[in-house]
């Protein structure tokens, strides 16, 4: 004897067995429709989950017994049409709430269905993954911005390959859109859901027609600005801005403002623009004074350096972010060490900062011949000076240390007083400890770009997406990629339609489409020491 289980957990929606009138009836002109299904089912929501295709505002009753559901409507519906009731996730089974959310009932009230098609699939343009359960949906040619206002004509949700598949859809023009309608209200949320549209109508004539969309996170919610006031020993002003919840543009003085005889302090009327990246603005004055405050200065610090530990060729690349905007960059006190005798200054380039002085991008040249020819020099100073020293154990243990300095192994120092804030102050001493991977570690991928598409530039990209190397010279369509860690990669190249050298996301407002990304369809293999030459990346 023993305890009886269940048996497996119930993980199939309900399943329409039996309507009145059938699946796919022609010249139908009743207000009643029955539904009989294989279970018994709840439909608590499905007056606000039932969606008709093409979209009908006429009035309905329900009326729900065990397995079968009766929908009665207040008036017949428009002559000669091909009708869809998506059910989405209205009906669902009493023991588990699985959904039947692909479940649709078609019917006609002319002499044919409407039987066009349109399929495709739904991507994330940057990392190439298919996308699953994307609602993709057909709204009027005319209805502009549908996906954030309307309900849609037509849809289909994507299926875990990222495919799709309209159906039923009669002739004509339409909007498309696909996004990622987390909360199944069939309307898009900018600030919290994917989408993607084409910016051309989708003029749908064939029997079956393929479309395929990308879909990106992109915020249409206005900037606004919620506060303008002195903060302690600054101004901030806070406003919400297109990928943060809420951003601060922070005035720092820039000399110490006294208070006058009749107890004000100086002012400055200031006229205020911000944008954000869809030029979306918003604007706004204010008078900004600082007073006296017993208030602590803001800490200086900053994040976004490389990884301790990591592995180097001869270049590191750098992104720092710093909490208050720096006004001095002492590069002689930015260091390379080697164990505690080799201190030299590290060559920086393509220097870059960004507005505000609180963004600083570089790289740093770091030729680890250098110290090769450093450690030879020094074995060679120690044996000429041999006689000088007082004892052969004193000249043993020298050259004995100096032979065995790993000079594979590096430190990167921003020394204290390498930059300073606006505010004086300096970040604290940090060290990053480095190590060269021998020349034979890395590999090489070149190849060459058959395509009739114009201004475009060549990414390879780690099969994690953490690494991005850019090879934007090409010459006659040729790439290389040199110097590149073992591993698997995507190539890609992007098309800079706006030339600008960086990917952009579009515009829906202004109905531009983010530009393309084309990958190679095939993961490449970088071994050690290896070349994958003779590529041919053909779209």
């Amino acid at each position: 004897m023993s305890v009886i289980t269940g048996g497996e957990k119930d993980t199939i929606p309900p399943v329409l067995i039996n309507s009145i009138p059938d699946q796919k009836a022609i010249n139908v002109n009743t207000k009643e429709f029955s539904f009989l299904f294989d279970e018994v089912i709840n439909t608590d929501e499905i007056k606000g989950k039932l969606i008709i295709s093409p979209y009908s505002d006429i009035k309905y009753e329900v009326d729900a017994k065990k397995n079968s559901l009766v929908l009665s409507f207040d008036s017949s519906f428009e002559n000669n049409r091909t009708y869809i009731f998506n059910f989405a996730d209205g009906i669902r089974d009493i023991t588990e709430g699985n959904e039947a959310k692909t479940l649709k009932y078609v019917f006609s009230t002319g002499p044919i269905l409407d039987s066009l098609i349109v399929f495709g699939e739904v991507v994330n343009p940057l990392t190439n993954k298919p996308q699953e359960d994307v609602l993709v949906a057909l709204y009027d040619s005319s209805d502009s911005l549908g996906l954030f206002n309307s309900n849609p004509l037509y849809f289909d949700y994507t299926n875990d390959s990222g495919v799709y598949q309209i159906e039923n859809i009669r002739a004509g023009d339409y909007s498309i859109y696909a996004f990622n309608d987390k909360n199944n209200t069939f309307k898009a949320e900018s600030d919290k859901e994917e989408y993607g549209f084409l910016a051309n109508k989708l003029n749908i004539s064939k029997p079956k027609d393929s479309t395929s969309l990308t879909i990106i996170k992109q915020n249409l919610l206005p900037i606004k600005i919620i506060s303008s006031r002195k903060r302690g020993l600054y101004y901030d002003v806070i406003f919400t801005s297109l990928n943060d919840n809420n951003k601060t543009l922070r005035f720092y003085p820039k000399e110490k403002y006294t208070e006058s005889e009749n107890g004000t302090y100086d002012s400055l009327l200031v006229y205020f623009k911000a944008y954000d990246s869809l030029s979306n603005f918003v604007e706004d004055t204010f008078y900004l004074s600082f007073n006296k405050s017993n208030r602590q200065k803001a800490k200086f610090e900053a994040s976004g350096f490389p990884s301790a530990s990591s592995t180097i060729e001869d270049t590191l690349s750098f992104k720092i972010n710093f909490s208050k905007p720096v006004s001095i960059l002492n590069e002689n006190k930015i260091l390379l060490l080697v164990d505690t005798i080799y201190k030299k200054q590290v060559r920086l380039y393509n220097k870059k900062w960004d507005k505000s002085k609180s963004l600083f991008s570089f790289k740093a040249y770091i030729q680890k011949n250098e110290l090769i020819n450093w450690k030879e020099e020094e074995i060679q100073k120690i044996k000429e000076d041999s006689l000088s020293y007082p004892s052969d154990s004193i000249y043993s243990i020298n050259l004995s240390y100096i032979n065995k300095l790993n000079i594979n192994k590096v430190s990167f120092v921003f020394d204290y007083g390498s930059f300073v804030s606006v505010e004086k102050d300096t970040l604290k001493r940090k060290s990053l400890q480095f190590e060269y991977e021998a020349q034979d570690y890395f590999g090489m991928i070149s190849g060459k770009v058959d395509t009739k598409k114009e201004n475009y530039y060549v990414e390879l990209v780690s099969k994690d997406f953490d690494n991005i190397y850019k090879n934007r010279s090409l010459e006659n369509h040729f790439f290389s990629f040199k110097n590149i860690p073992p591993g698997s990669y995507y190539i890609r190249t992007i098309i800079d339609t706006n030339k600008n050298g960086r990917w952009d996301k579009g515009n829906i407002i202004k109905n531009i489409e983010p530009e393309e990304i084309v990958y190679f369809k095939t993961l490449l293999e970088v071994r050690s020491n290896w070349e994958v030459d003779n590529v041919v990346f053909n779209f």
